[in-house]
């Protein structure tokens, strides 16, 4: 790899990807971040309390405080994102001992996001660039050129993402329903409430009528930003998205200028600043996929997100070492050749998300979908690549393990469960739709 540190954002990120592997990752990610909390106002490294770090680094000029990375807070998704996290983990083990040596960290993270993270109190979370050094585009497409106007202009600060809005409902969803489940009943309620609200709000400040598409944010003036970008794909993931709008999004995410037939691309071909081998305007990446599919299938649109999955699938194996990179360029997939996708030649390779991606791919491809806190997991797998079995064994489960194999011999797949938790129902179906 070409970067080693620890970085809050892609950390929780592929705890998120991985839980079907080995969730000690994501319990060890949020144990890391939980110790590391901002606790102080210090713009210099961007530092507010209860806001959950950015990155660390330990060299000489870290040292010598050269660099404001000493940790460096300059990011806006780390934090609901270390929320989101926690809710996956309960999901999945029901830790109950974890999540209650976590709540401080969590509930000073909420305070985080209600106050310092939407200063203007607009009802969204938001971010300036503040310390020399620092990042000025502090979502995941943290590049200098990623948010910008049709025009070309660098967009306004500060800037309200549209992904971000979509972590915070589904951090505020997830944290209802299990203190809810833990008994914390007023809290559960307020939390939900909120995530109500903001998803309401959502819906009339993030749509754009002209492009049926969500904008990729709020500029400082509260205007959309009208690119049509792989980034509202996320918002399908956490379950903000009104679901009529849903399937509007699904076709414009599958449309030839965003589904280069190996992927979806981080930003259209028809934006003015598309360049198939720019970092964040038009390439490729695995992670960012494998959350656009986990979206779709929430939304039960198996179809296209089988189509993504075998793309990247496919991109994968044609890769050196068959392994994921973090990001490949975006042009399109010729079918006329045997060929693979154009290799972005500085991507690190192998990188810790873009190899969660295959994971997380082949957990939304077996439709597996726990909520361990309430005692059931549901699994329904979909046909994808050219699989004709598949075999999970031992994958933790609550207090126990979880084993099925499933056959692909045409029509519907087969499934058999092998081995379970005695306290795991398990579904062979869809959760419940989002309404």
């Amino acid at each position: 790899p070409w970067f080693s540190a620890p970085f809050g954002r892609d950390a929780l990120i592929t705890s998120i990807q991985t839980l079907m592997l080995n969730p000690e990752i994501a319990r060890g990610t949020l144990r890391y971040l939980a110790q590391q909390p901002g606790r102080q106002f210090d713009p210099a490294r961007e530092e507010e309390p209860g806001k959950i770090l950015h990155e660390v680094r330990y060299g000489e000029l870290a040292n010598l405080k050269q660099i404001p990375h000493t940790p460096y807070y300059g990011s806006v998704d780390s934090t609901p994102l270390f929320l989101v996290c926690a809710v996956e983990m309960m999901d999945w083990l029901n830790d109950q001992d974890l999540f209650v040596e976590l709540l401080p960290a969590l509930l000073n993270a909420l305070a985080w996001v209600d106050g310092y993270g939407d200063a203007d109190h607009d009802g969204f979370v938001e971010y300036a660039e503040r310390a020399s050094g620092g990042v000025r585009n502090q979502g995941w497409k943290d590049s200098s050129d990623s948010l910008l106007y049709p025009d070309g202009r660098s967009v306004e600060l500060p800037a309200a993402l549209v992904e971000v809005q979509g972590y915070v409902y589904q951090a505020k969803v997830g944290l209802s329903r299990i203190l809810e489940r833990l008994g914390q009943s007023v809290m559960a309620e307020r939390l939900a409430d909120e995530a109500a609200e903001l998803r309401r709000r959502f819906e009339l400040k993030f749509w754009l009528d002209a492009e049926q598409f969500y904008a990729q944010g709020l500029d400082r003036h509260k205007s959309p930003i009208p690119s049509i970008t792989s980034n509202p794909a996320h918002c399908l993931w956490a379950g903000i998205i009104d679901p009529e709008r849903a399937e509007l999004l699904r076709d414009r995410l599958m449309a030839p200028d965003m589904f280069s037939g190996w992927g979806i691309r981080t930003l259209s071909t028809n934006s003015p600043h598309y360049n198939p081998m720019s970092y964040h305007n038009g390439t490729v990446w695995p992670h960012d996929n494998s959350i656009a599919v986990a979206g779709l299938r929430r939304y039960r649109h198996a179809e296209a997100a089988g189509q993504v999955i075998d793309g990247i699938m496919e991109a994968g194996v044609r890769m050196p070492n068959h392994r994921l990179p973090e990001l490949f360029c975006g042009f399109r997939r010729d079918t006329r050749y045997n060929n693979g996708p154009a290799e972005y030649l500085v991507s690190c390779n192998p990188q810790a998300w873009g190899a969660g991606a295959a994971f997380h791919l082949m957990q939304t491809a077996l439709g597996i979908v726990p909520d361990t806190t309430a005692g059931r997991v549901y699994l329904n797998p979909i046909p994808f690549g050219q699989a004709r079995s598949v075999e999970v064994h031992g994958m933790r489960l609550g207090s126990g393990k979880l084993s099925f194999r499933v056959g692909y011999n045409g029509g519907r797949p087969h499934v058999e469960v092998l081995e379970k938790p005695d306290d795991l129902t398990v579904i062979l179906d869809e959760p419940p739709v989002i309404t």
